[in-house]
């Protein structure tokens, strides 16, 4: 994600702070703030990760960037009328944008040599052993 300005507010990098010291305890990974791809790793390592704490706290850093995002759209879009430029491109601002309606729900098909756990969807043996978890956000086989 290339709009950084969700890093200006203080209560947004005390939860990206939280979210480092979580990966770090459950994934024994040390995240950096300051890398370019900070949001989209930390969406991943979520993934990963069991805890409940780090989901919320990742969510709750999405809405602080998606927020900023939005207000910049709101802006663009006021600025444009203010200036009066070239009225021939429209410009709509998000919130203004009708909601997709959520998809219909799917009738779960697992084969029978596929695990469900924790949402998602694990083969049930490879390479002769049988799926028993995760470890580190790892499928574990013994």
């Amino acid at each position: 994600m290339s709009n950084k300005s969700w890093m200006l507010s203080a209560a947004a990098i005390k939860v990206a702070k939280e979210c480092i010291k979580t990966v770090e305890i459950e994934l024994s990974v040390r995240l950096s703030l300051t890398h370019p791809d900070f949001l989209q790793m930390l969406n991943d390592y979520a993934e990963l990760c069991d805890s409940e704490q780090l989901v919320r706290h990742v969510q709750a850093l999405n809405r602080f960037a998606a927020g900023t995002a939005a207000t910049q759209a709101k802006s663009s879009v006021v600025e444009l009328k203010a200036t009066g430029t070239d009225h021939k491109t429209v410009s709509v601002p998000a919130s203004a944008a009708a909601p997709l309606p959520p998809a219909p729900p799917q009738a779960s098909q697992e084969p029978a040599d596929r695990v469900q756990y924790k949402g998602k969807s694990y083969p049930r043996f490879m390479d002769g052993k049988e799926f028993r978890g995760l470890y580190r956000g790892q499928p574990k086989y013994a």
